[in-house]
């Protein structure tokens, strides 16, 4: 795992399985390890629970993307209903939410068991934007996703 450079393209790495079998230790360590060997790493924590937290050292675990960060689109215009501001860039939200944990690892996340209900959808929205939008030169990204089969299709299916 030597080091990257330049503009060389980032690992898409996802910890799919069933719930409890350890993906969040897996997941935050594989961060950690990669932020060590040099790397810019974004963890991106799509599971309910809060072991990634944890596991990449951030105390923080309701670090989602705020509400005022994401508009809605126009009427009649094309692509998912809910987005990132136009003047925030997906680094730019990443920049301005993730938390950093003692590796240098980036942290962001979806949401988490307890959080506000109403602010899910809009999230989950820019939060896909990310995913998809983060320029592939930038970080690697380490997701970990809900326990279960249907998460690793919905968002992640196209880096299999």
């Amino acid at each position: 795992m030597g080091s990257t450079n330049g503009s060389a393209r980032r690992l898409r790495v996802a910890f799919v399985g069933k719930g409890g079998s350890g993906k969040s230790a897996i997941a935050g360590t594989f961060a950690r390890l990669l932020a060590r060997a040099g790397h810019s790493v974004l963890a991106i924590d799509s599971d309910p629970m809060p072991g990634l937290a944890y596991s990449v050292g951030v105390t923080l675990t309701d670090l989602g993307i705020p509400e005022d960060a994401v508009v809605e689109r126009a009427e009649g215009e094309e692509g998912p209903r809910f987005r990132l501001r136009p003047d925030l860039s997906v680094a730019d939200a990443v920049d301005a939410y993730a938390a950093v944990g003692p590796d240098g690892v980036r942290f962001l996340q979806f949401t988490k068991v307890g959080g506000a209900l109403t602010g899910q959808m809009r999230s989950q929205q820019a939060f896909l934007q990310i995913v998809h939008d983060l320029p592939e030169d930038r970080w690697s990204i380490v997701g970990d996703l809900p326990g279960g089969t249907r998460q690793p299709f919905y968002g992640w299916g196209r880096y299999a």
